[in-house]
């Protein structure tokens, strides 16, 4: 039984696994999110990546995950199996999952071509405050939008929930994009950076991360009552709200600067997020993929999120409509299977929350069910949601 650190090193567990060196050494490894971050629980997945841009290791990839099915059936792998060359032109800047996974990669060893030119291409991707100020937006939008749109079809409210770990692990990723030379590597870390920017006790921050990992692992394995949870998140939503605006009050003119949208979207844009903006700066730039992300975020007309989804191929806007709990079955089902595009991999975290969007209709859920290729918590989606509309009721 390995401890959960231990999934950070990829080479190493496949090596466990009985993959020799000499064919892992083809390409280059690496973890992200709670695996790179060492923060894994019981119900986190092992997230990897695999930079082969040569695809010498694509068969060995798929039995890689053939095995790990077979033999580490309770935790599930999601191996990222990059073949582009072009990390940030063509991978990282296309869709979210990615951006994250090469923003956040954690590397054990820096020492053949491939690894060094990974490190010069991820350097690449976090000089760009573009992006990184979009994101900073879209994380925002995707965290506040699950509370209506997903919440109450999930059993991890502990992690999902305001003040659960993803909020404070969010804030601590805000700090890693508006300052990527001190890059944290760790929600602990990203959170010190945070407080003392924003001017809050480091022990303050870190005493409600601490909290709420406890009360996610707690959850996890049952001991902790409804009642308990419920009291417990409150208190830590009070407490990441006031951070929170701590945060976006510091962080404004910055995205402002490099990702702004008009004063009159702005303030809409807070008032959903509940935070009051000591100044409203003027933007810099006007970014049309900020703005088209923000107005799917404030509608709750759907309508609305019929015309932002004609003609649009870019994907932030495209999740954040997504992510509206108003977004109309037709809108839907054309995000999962889109006419425009071929490839699913890209694609494969709009198709995972089509399949668990409420507004899912059951032929739309079918599709997802019968395409092949996808990966398993895909198919456990669509199905499991296919289960909640035969019997609704339980």
């Amino acid at each position: 039984m390995m401890a959960s650190a231990d999934y950070a090193e990829p080479k190493c567990v496949l090596e466990h696994l009985g993959f020799t060196r000499s064919t892992l050494g083809r390409a280059m490894w690496g973890s992200w999110g709670s695996t790179g971050r060492k923060e894994m629980t019981r119900s986190s997945d092992v997230d990897w990546f695999c930079w082969d841009k040569e695809g010498r290791l694509t068969n060995a990839v798929m039995e890689i995950r053939r095995i790990w099915a077979d033999t580490i059936p309770s935790t599930r792998l999601d191996l990222i199996y990059c073949t582009s060359p072009a990390l940030v032109n063509d991978f990282a800047t296309t869709k979210g999952t990615d951006l994250h996974c090469l923003y956040f990669l954690t590397t054990t060893e820096c020492e053949t071509e491939l690894e060094r030119e990974f490190a010069t291409q991820q350097q690449m991707l976090r000089r760009r405050a573009d992006i990184r100020a979009r994101e900073t937006v879209h994380l925002l939008i995707t965290l506040h939008s699950f509370q209506k749109t997903f919440l109450t079809a999930t059993d991890q409210t502990a992690k999902f929930a305001l003040g659960g770990t993803r909020s404070w692990t969010t804030l601590a990723q805000f700090a890693a994009m508006r300052w990527p030379d001190v890059l944290a590597d760790s929600t602990t870390a990203g959170l010190i950076t945070l407080a003392d920017a924003i001017g809050s006790p480091r022990s303050r921050l870190l005493e409600f991360w601490r909290r709420s990992f406890m009360l996610r692992t707690n959850q996890e394995v049952g001991q902790s009552t409804p009642n308990e949870l419920s009291r417990e998140l409150a208190q830590l939503e009070v407490a990441w709200q006031e951070e929170l605006t701590k945060t976006i009050n510091l962080f404004l003119p910055w995205i402002q600067e490099h990702a702004g949208m008009t004063e009159e979207l702005l303030g809409a844009f807070l008032q959903r997020l509940n935070v009051e903006a000591e100044t409203s700066p003027k933007p810099g730039v006007v970014s049309s993929e900020v703005e088209r992300m923000v107005r799917a975020f404030i509608t709750d007309d759907e309508n609305v999120l019929v015309t932002l989804a004609e003609g649009e191929r870019r994907w932030w806007p495209l999740h954040a409509i997504l992510q509206n709990p108003n977004a109309p079955a037709r809108v839907l089902h054309n995000l999962a299977f889109p006419n425009w595009r071929q490839d699913w991999w890209p694609w494969r975290n709009i198709v995972l929350y089509v399949a668990r969007h409420p507004n899912t209709n059951a032929d739309t859920l079918a599709c997802i069910a019968n395409t092949p290729g996808l990966r398993p918590m895909d198919y456990a989606a669509a199905e499991r949601a296919l289960a909640g509309k035969r019997n609704p009721h339980g």
